[in-house]
């Protein structure tokens, strides 16, 4: 089994007569975690001192406007059409040439995409080491997609070093990367900057896409328990795009009174529908990590998880965790709203103990103290 224990970081081409790493921060996909992340990426690191950013993204994505406003330089590009991902990866101005001519010493590969592999080829060509994160270690139950595990795979077994959010997708890899890749944990950290606007609504909140291991029959299941143990309950807001596989648990949802809301959610929708809520709520099967964890959290937002994958890790004593079944849930459900104490001490905790500019500082070091560990001289 491959050791994933760190090492030193040895002395790199970074560190030279410049005295500043040039980082390519790089993903191609439109919306989404993916290109919040990225942005956030692009941000902490352009607030690291020495080092410069250049962003190769996608030209309508949702985090592009946030990845220019950081970056030294961006590159926008447009994947979707044939042409378009010809000239990405082979042209004059593909992703490896640009960032050989923009003098980029490493590059910073944020999320696994569907061409991912083809611009870690034309990257490799140009002599550029990366950098991938690795949110998934395998897919997750109902959200099977052939083509990007294939692409997982490939930058699992070509990168230089490997990022994952979490111990538990750092166990899951197992063998699968070569004992030449080196593997760091780096959490999450922010997605976006939210203003503290705890619970307006009232409102118990699920959001994200809607896919089986979310939980989601779980929850409506917890919801019937909880309806016959108190005489009147908050409004439940299930919110985010019908991906296929719940219709069961949808219309389970519904007929406990859930305001159920199958749409893509833009940024804006998301930063409304949880800085809203009193309290967000994670009853998922499977998991490696979650995105709305890090979004409820810099809008100090209180969360109750189940004790699943990595969801144990990164909720910690900022939340409320328990066992992935009905009954548990609906006790812990019950509990927070009959004595809502908890949940006020909860936030209160959260505005104590969380800054989002101390995350953005917090994600920009480990990220730095990573790429330091290749291009060596």
């Amino acid at each position: 089994m491959k050791s994933f224990d760190r090492v030193a970081a040895p002395q790199t081409r970074f560190e030279g007569i410049l005295g500043f790493v040039r980082v390519l921060v790089w993903y191609w996909g439109q919306r989404g975690g993916g290109a919040q992340y990225s942005a956030s990426v692009c941000e902490a690191l352009a607030q690291q001192p020495n080092c410069q950013v250049v962003a190769d993204v996608l030209g309508e994505g949702e985090g592009t406007p946030r990845a220019r406003a950081a970056s030294e330089h961006l590159v926008a590009r447009d994947v979707r059409t044939i042409s378009g991902l010809f000239r990405s990866v082979f042209g004059d101005n593909s992703i490896g040439k640009r960032a050989q001519a923009l003098g980029v010493d490493v590059a910073l590969h944020t999320m696994v995409h569907p061409f991912s592999p083809l611009g870690l080829w034309s990257l490799r060509r140009a002599g550029i080491p990366v950098v991938s994160v690795i949110h998934d270690a395998v897919d997750h139950p109902g959200d099977e997609k052939w083509l990007l595990g294939r692409a997982r795979t490939s930058m699992l077994r070509r990168s230089t070093a490997v990022v994952v959010p979490s111990v538990h997708v750092r166990d899951q890899l197992d063998t699968r990367v070569p004992d030449s890749v080196g593997v760091h944990i780096v959490g999450l950290g922010p997605h976006l900057r939210m203003a503290d606007s705890w619970g307006p609504t009232g409102a118990v909140v699920f959001v994200g896409r809607l896919l089986p291991y979310k939980g989601l029959g779980l929850l409506a299941e917890a919801w019937a328990l909880l309806a016959g143990q108190l005489s009147s309950l908050p409004r439940l807001i299930v919110s985010g795009e019908d991906q296929g596989g719940v219709a069961v648990e949808l219309d389970d949802l519904r007929r406990c009174g859930a305001d159920v809301q199958t749409t893509w959610m833009s940024q804006d929708e998301m930063v409304a529908t949880i800085g809203g809520a009193r309290l967000v709520v994670l009853p998922y099967q499977e998991a490696s990590q979650s995105g709305v964890v890090t979004l409820a959290r810099e809008a100090k937002v209180p969360v109750l998880a189940t004790k699943v994958g990595g969801l144990s890790e990164q909720v910690g004593s900022l939340g409320f965790l328990v066992e992935p079944n009905a009954e548990a849930l609906a006790n812990e459900l019950f509990r927070l709203i009959a004595e809502p104490g908890h949940l006020d001490a909860a936030h209160q905790q959260l505005v104590a103990t969380t800054s989002t500019e101390a995350d953005f500082e917090a994600l920009g070091n480990e990220l730095v103290a990573v790429l330091k560990t290749v291009g060596m001289v």
